[in-house]
């Protein structure tokens, strides 16, 4: 029970780790955004792998799920490449501008059924 304590202490050493790190040298936007993905995408793909093995158990191997694996594949890329020329920009959806009182804040783009509209949460 003790062994088990330490490993699980060490493993969640890293988040103390990280967050004394990022509190003392914050990363940029970048830096940040890339992990985020990294992140998201290898989270994705662990609940995939898992959720395509049972599913083929399940089936019994008779193909469909790869039928549906690769259907999935071909829709998301599709998505992909329709929101991509379909203008989204990067930075497009957020920006960051300076208001009257030289605060910066962060505003977003939305669409509605009147002209575009933003909305601005003062950023501290």
């Amino acid at each position: 029970m003790v062994e088990a304590f330490l490993w699980g202490l060490l493993a969640t050493s890293s988040l103390v780790i990280g967050a004394l790190v990022v509190q003392n040298r914050p990363p940029s936007e970048r830096v940040l955004g890339t992990a985020m993905a990294f992140d998201a995408g290898v989270l994705i793909s662990a609940v995939s792998f898992e959720l395509i093995q049972e599913a083929d158990e399940v089936s019994g191997g008779s193909g469909g799920t790869a039928a549906g694996l690769f259907a999935g594949a071909i829709v998301f890329a599709a998505g992909d490449f329709a929101i991509s020329k379909l203008g989204a920009r990067s930075g497009a959806a957020e920006r960051l501008i300076a208001g009257r009182s030289g605060q910066v804040r962060q505003c977003v783009a939305v669409e509605t059924v009147s002209p575009l509209e933003r909305l601005c949460d003062r950023r501290q």
